[in-house]
């Protein structure tokens, strides 16, 4: 039996290369996968190329190599201060 780890990396989104279908957040690659759910900051669907890059981000998913994580679920955190006030 095999049993699955679930891990999360919660940091700011340094770049996207949605052609290769990868995000690099604090130096680590990120291997987006067609089937991974995206959300933005409203709950809703978005694609990879709407990524804000700079923006924080949470991402769920397993580690699948020195550096290299795959992802099954991405979601940009609201922004604290535009909420502020």
């Amino acid at each position: 039996m095999k049993y699955f780890r679930h891990y999360e990396i919660n940091a700011k989104l340094d770049a996207t290369d949605a052609n290769a279908r990868t995000l690099t957040i604090s130096a680590i690659t990120v291997k987006v996968p067609a089937d991974c759910e995206i959300e933005d900051e409203e709950e809703e669907t978005t694609r990879i190329e709407k990524l804000p890059v700079g923006r924080k981000i949470e991402v769920e998913g397993k580690w699948t190599g020195p550096g290299e994580f795959t992802a099954y679920r991405l979601e940009v955190r609201k922004d604290e201060e535009k909420n502020k006030g």
